[in-house]
């Protein structure tokens, strides 16, 4: 789909993964959901923050709250590190977010995959 195409489900995402969040405040992966769904428009430009709504103050606390609800979760800090770094957003937090990630025992196929990402990523910063 294109970006403006795109555009107009942007408030029906975005209150579909409220919803989720309210229904299952546990539900983890719903607030990488909505870090990302306000990190990735912020990080195309002004025009197409302001048409989605995204907002930036929203990116790093739906990122906390999802890696309080589970804190060993890879794919989570690697998500939250990009999205950061995509944003050209403070890279101290970004690298460290990594690291844990590398520090953290990968459990499933895709917490060794997110783990390979952040190996990558991090030697990219170097």
């Amino acid at each position: 789909m294109g970006i403006l195409q795109s555009l107009n489900l942007a408030a029906d995402i975005r209150w579909a993964l409220a919803k989720v969040t309210e229904f299952d405040p546990s539900m983890d992966e719903a607030y990488v959901a909505l870090g990302l769904w306000n990190a990735e428009p912020i990080s195309k430009g002004f025009i197409v923050t302001q048409a989605t709504g995204a907002d930036r103050d929203q990116v790093v606390p739906n990122f906390q709250k999802a890696i309080a609800l589970a804190p060993n979760t890879i794919g989570h800090r690697v998500e939250y590190a990009n999205a950061l770094l995509n944003r050209n957003a403070n890279r101290p937090i970004a690298v460290a977010q990594l690291q844990k990630a590398m520090s953290l025992t990968p459990v499933t196929f895709w917490g060794r995959q997110d783990q390979a990402t952040a190996r990558k990523t991090l030697d990219a910063l170097k």
